[in-house]
């Protein structure tokens, strides 16, 4: 998926989960699974800028496509961050670390869910690109994606409507869809 899509599921999940009594704890607390939601795909900017340098296309123009990043992105040192921030062992050192500092997992919560988005919509030519959740410990690749979620054209459209009727489901079963 791509960042907007990342950020529409952690406003959904922060939207579905109980609201605490304390509104400043309340507002803290869906925050951090909305950056949750995003934070794994903070290196993707820079890495498309790094593709379009070494193909010489425009990112800003939109020349750049998924074949570009299949063949160049396992390259670039940003998707070595990329990929650990997208790993399982990242989500649990997070988590680890979160539960320590701050009594609860709610960023955490946001970044499992990203991840677990990611996985049915990551499909690829290139092994290294497809979801390698328990990198750096191992390199085997989930290839069971659906659909290639940065694709434009119906593969896009697949990854979006999933995206679309999991969020739905979110917001029937809190009420706000009835």
């Amino acid at each position: 998926m791509d960042c907007g899509s990342h950020f529409l599921s952690g406003i959904a999940i922060a939207i579905a989960l109980p609201d605490d009594p304390d509104p400043v704890k309340n507002y803290i607390q869906k925050g951090l699974v909305v950056v949750g939601s995003v934070v794994a795909d903070i290196p993707v900017p820079f890495i498309w800028k790094a593709i379009g340098k070494i193909t010489m296309k425009s990112v800003r123009k939109m020349e750049l496509n998924e074949h570009d990043w299949n063949d160049h992105a396992p390259r670039i040192g940003w998707y070595k961050i990329y990929k650990t921030m997208h790993s399982f062992l990242f989500l649990f050192l997070i988590g680890f670390i979160e539960m320590f500092l701050l009594g609860n997992l709610f960023f955490s919560l946001g970044l499992l869910i990203h991840q677990l988005y990611d996985l049915p919509t990551h499909k690829y030519e290139n092994r290294e690109t497809n979801p390698q959740p328990l990198w750096p410990l191992s390199d085997i690749a989930f290839t069971g994606g659906l659909t290639n979620g940065w694709a434009w054209q119906v593969e896009r459209l697949v990854s979006w409507d999933i995206h679309f009727i999991v969020i739905c489901a979110v917001l029937f079963c809190k009420g706000y869809l009835t």
